[in-house]
């Protein structure tokens, strides 16, 4: 049994990822020869990334570890063991939000900052002037004088987050008693969403109102009108005048202003994942960028190497396909009026194409001398090399750079083959074995003898061709005996039979022969022995007479062939030269005292067992899947005379060709594999059969399949958007979701798409698969599924009209004993969500932002905010005051309450006006299938009701 090999190595690359919780990555492992199992090297985190089981990874924590990945190896290469090194980088984050201070001097009076966007733990420095304020660990600070101080917030970002510090400014002023005195704010960062406050010392009039300055830019904040609290729009500069009035409420006391400046902040989003990816020849690929600010362009670093890629198109991100190799791509993104421009460099690896298989079989040669013949190859990529393996006898054969074999001496070795792949493909190395089998003698000849008996004579037999040691072994005691040092003598008249056996050499096999040995008596009579042997061309054979006493004569006998032996009268010998029987008179012409005498001679020369001469001009075919190409059969060469040949596949029910029994030629039906056999029959061989094989590889997919984008007609909850239908596939067809998986949709086995709720990405992509079937390389694409705004009259329960009041909605849905149901709510993409995301607390409820415009001004639109809760009416008197996602169980009955409260996102900065919605807003009740009877239907939860909900509400 051979030694296995050293394992061929393992292909891995370390992982670098930005951290985002739960984020699944892909583990490549190449290379590998047998079992593959994936473990923590010993002393690593073990909670930076999970282990999936299926070949992925998934983010847990932002740091560094190391994972070890070790192959089984198999039948012939040794196990091994690599690793591959992760990180996780800290993630991008919003800036940190501190609202400034204005303070009324007031000794040892305490007030807490006020922090949002905090990722870790926060830390306070204070900045100027010590004699303002006093300042603790925890942001508390405590008045002690009157002036101006900064406060420096630092947020260290926790784990997985990156720091980031903020300012805020502080101001104490001693009281002037009158009215209250506003400061400008402080440049603070963008923050979408972000709360500010003004800032002012004194007593704000209870009666004041806050807006936009006239002339200021309205799009940078909103201003509650009461409070004056601010809601951050864009970066940008702006003022809000600030009325103060008298307990009358129409007075006015003050008209202050004050700045309120909105810097663009850094755009800590724009990324873009590393690529790996293998050359493409033609082929174009696009460098997908998440986080876009603004335009984008693309163009190779300043230190790439040109030759790997090369930009197709610098606005879309579109590359070809030069080289393997890394480069480096500059994505610059020109930002917009809240982020700054930003760039990232993105590595993209282009790796070598995986090669098709190289493909040889083991060669075994009979020994002749300067033999020499080509390795059998198919599969090659690039340029080829040979040698002997190391620590494989290197003296049976040579082998050239070509690989041309060049036969030394009988034995077995292993060669190896390395193909380079040119480049462009992987390299790849097969070994094969070549054995040599020593030479048979068909040269070594016993003559058979006719003796006359004389017990003291010794027997001496006639070998010719022989190559070793010669040994004798006589069958029976009869006619002959053996005697001790091995010679043979005289027993009595008769025929005896002895066996000589060669030893033979290096080069030759140990062979046999059999001849026997005729003993007459001593009475001067002609005898001629019959003659057995197989058919050697040219072989010389003893003609068997004895007691001749003249000359000999020879004739055939009447009728007999005569081209089944030559005779060669001189020297009483019979040249083979054809397979047959024939009958040979021998005459001897006696002399003086003996009279002339006759005998018949048998002559049978047997077909040899085969034709060792015959092969083939090629033993493995290969070819590309194209139908009906024609392909043309092995030449034979070696072919005995006037022999006849038939060509036959080993499996009658092969598809795979059309064979030509005659010429073996081929025509191509299907892709696949096919062996065959070729048969010679002739007169001197029996029956030689060759074999050989033809592979046929699958044919690349031809073209880009046929399948447009889908616009389904206008949405309704439960909807089912047929399978993507392709025009003439090659094979079976598949479908998976090529985009983010959504609780919107659900993609059936069957390709069939379930839209539970409108989308809040659309459209939803969908990669469609075609394996190519048999004769075809399989190919996928990605088809967008495009959805219309739902529509009145599409099976809704309502049409209902949200006036501000609160409305309650009941539901006549029937749940079955023991289920539970659930409600959504949307306007189009935009969707309800939990406040506090907690589906289950007790009082929750659910957010959903509509878009609004003006009645007399459908230009002038605006957000707000309706709050719906599930407030089902209970057997037992109670009543429900949960989220509508709740998983509301059967005995009560089912309600949806719709209120408009001040206290929500957007409805307190809302202008005076008569708003509509845009959209009608849909509200989804989703319970098991029931039918009366108490029957439920064995499916999943799906949209038994709805309602359309327009809002028509009157701000003042």
């Amino acid at each position: 049994m051979r030694e296995k090999l050293p394992h061929p190595g393992l292909q891995l690359a370390s992982i670098s990822h930005a951290y985002e919780k739960d984020l699944s990555l892909p583990l490549p492992v190449e290379g590998a020869v047998g079992s593959v199992t994936i473990g923590f090297a010993d002393g690593e985190p073990l909670d930076v990334v999970a282990l999936t089981g299926t070949g992925q990874l998934q983010i847990e924590n932002a740091g560094h570890t190391r994972l070890m990945v070790t192959d089984s190896g198999n039948d012939h290469y040794l196990g091994t063991q690599a690793y591959i090194d992760v990180s996780i980088d800290k993630a991008a984050r919003a800036p940190l939000l501190v609202n400034d201070l204005a303070l009324d001097y007031q000794a040892l009076a305490e007030h807490q900052l006020s922090v949002e966007g905090g990722k870790g733990s926060l830390s306070y420095r204070l900045a100027g002037s010590d004699s303002v304020v006093e300042l603790d660990p925890s942001g508390l600070l405590t008045v002690i004088g009157v002036g101006d101080a900064q406060v420096e917030v630092h947020d260290d970002g926790g784990r997985n987050y990156q720091p980031a510090t903020a300012t805020a400014e502080i101001r104490v002023r001693a009281g002037d008693g009158a009215v209250a005195r506003f400061v400008d704010l402080s440049p603070k960062p963008f923050v979408s969403g972000g709360k500010l406050h003004p800032s002012f010392t004194g007593p704000l009039q209870p009666n004041s109102r806050f807006a936009i300055a006239s002339g200021a830019d309205t799009e940078v904040v909103r201003v509650n009108g009461s409070s004056g609290d601010m809601d951050i729009l864009h970066a940008g500069q702006t003022q809000v005048e600030v009325t103060q009035y008298a307990t009358d409420g129409t007075s006015p006391v003050s008209v202050q202003r004050f700045s309120v400046t909105v810097e663009p902040v850094a755009n800590g989003e724009l990324a873009a994942p590393a690529l790996t990816l293998e050359y493409g020849f033609d082929e174009e690929f696009t460098l997908p960028v998440h986080g876009v600010k603004g335009a984008l362009t693309f163009a190779l670093n300043s230190d790439a190497d040109g030759a790997i890629i090369r930009v197709v198109d610098d606005t879309k991100g579109i590359f070809g396909f030069e080289s393997v190799g890394t480069a480096r791509v500059l994505v610059s993104d020109s930002g917009n009026r809240d982020y700054l421009p930003a760039q990232i460099i993105v590595t993209v690896e282009v790796e070598k194409r995986p090669s098709d298989g190289l493909t040889t079989e083991p060669v075994t040669r009979t020994y002749v001398e300067d033999l020499e013949f080509s390795i059998p190859v198919i599969g090659a990529t690039g340029q080829l090399s040979y040698g002997v393996v190391d620590g494989q006898d290197q003296d049976v054969v040579t082998v050239s750079a070509d690989g041309l074999v060049r036969v030394l001496r009988p034995g077995s070795t292993t060669l190896w083959i390395n193909d380079d792949g040119d480049g462009v493909y992987q390299s790849q190395r097969v070994t094969l074995e070549v054995t040599i089998d020593k030479m048979v003698n068909e040269a070594l000849v016993a003559d058979d003898l006719l003796l006359e008996f004389d017990a003291n004579a010794p027997v001496i037999p006639v070998v010719r061709g022989h190559h070793g040691q010669l040994s004798f072994v006589v069958e029976g005691d009869d006619v002959l005996r053996q005697n001790g040092d091995g010679s043979i003598g005289m027993v009595a008249a008769g025929r005896g039979w002895v066996t000589v056996t060669d030893s033979g050499d290096e080069f030759y096999l140990s062979g046999s022969s059999r001849f026997y040995v005729d003993v007459s008596f001593a009475d001067g009579t002609l005898k001629v022995g019959n003659v057995s042997a197989s058919y050697v061309e040219g072989k010389q054979l003893a003609i068997p007479v004895s007691g001749v006493l003249g000359q000999l004569s020879y004739r055939y006998d009447n009728a007999q062939p005569e081209d089944v032996v030559e005779i060669d009268e001189g020297n009483r010998r019979l040249i083979i030269r054809n397979a047959g029987t024939t009958l040979i008179g021998i005459t001897d012409s006696g002399d003086a005292g003996h009279g002339a005498r006759g005998a018949m001679m048998r002559v049978t020369i047997d077909k040899a067992p085969k034709n060792t001469a015959l092969s083939l001009s090629q033993t493995l075919f290969a070819a590309v899947f194209d139908e009906g190409d024609a392909l043309e059969g092995p030449s034979v060469s070696g072919r005995s005379t006037e022999s006849q040949l038939q060509f036959l596949p080993l499996d009658a029910n092969q598809q795979v060709v059309t064979l030509d029994y005659d010429s073996g030629d081929m025509v191509i039906n299907n892709a696949g594999q096919a062996d065959f056999v070729v048969t010679e029959t002739s007169r001197n061989f029996e029956d030689t059969a060759l074999s050989y094989s033809l592979r046929v590889d699958k044919a690349p997919y031809p073209g880009l399949p046929d399948a447009d984008a889908v616009f389904a007609p206008a949405f309704v909850p439960g909807m089912r958007v047929e399978p993507i239908a392709v025009t003439s596939p090659k094979g079976k067809l598949s479908y998976r979701l090529a985009g983010t998986p959504s609780t919107d949709y659900q993609l059936l086995a069957d390709g069939t798409l379930l839209v539970h709720r409108f989308p809040q990405t659309p459209p939803v992509t969908i990669a469609v698969i075609d394996d190519g079937g048999r004769n075809y390389e399989p190919a996928s694409w990605v088809v967008p599924v495009y959805f219309d705004d739902y529509q009145p009259g599409q099976g809704e329960l309502g049409q209902l009209t949200f006036n501000g009041t609160p409305l309650r909605i009941d539901s006549p849905v029937e749940v079955a004993s023991g289920e539970s149901s659930h409600y959504s709510v949307f306007q189009l993409s935009r969707h309800g969500a939990t406040a506090g995301d907690n589906d289950d607390l007790e009082g929750g409820y659910t957010l959903q932002v509509v878009g609004a415009c003006l009645k007399d001004n459908p230009s002038a639109c605006l957000n707000l905010t309706l709050r719906l809760q599930n407030t089902a009416q209970c057997g037992d008197g109670s009543q429900l005051a949960r989220p509508l996602a709740y998983s509301q169980l059967s005995g009560c009955t089912p309600q949806v309450s719709v209120t408009f409260n001040d206290a929500d996102p957007f409805n307190a900065s809302l202008p005076s006006g008569h708003f509509v919605s845009r959209q009608p807003v849909m509200l989804v009740h989703y319970a098991h299938p029931y039918q009366p009877g108490g029957v439920i239907e064995a499916e999943d939860l799906q949209a038994r009701a709805w309602w359309l909900l327009d809002v028509d509400i009157i701000i003042p």
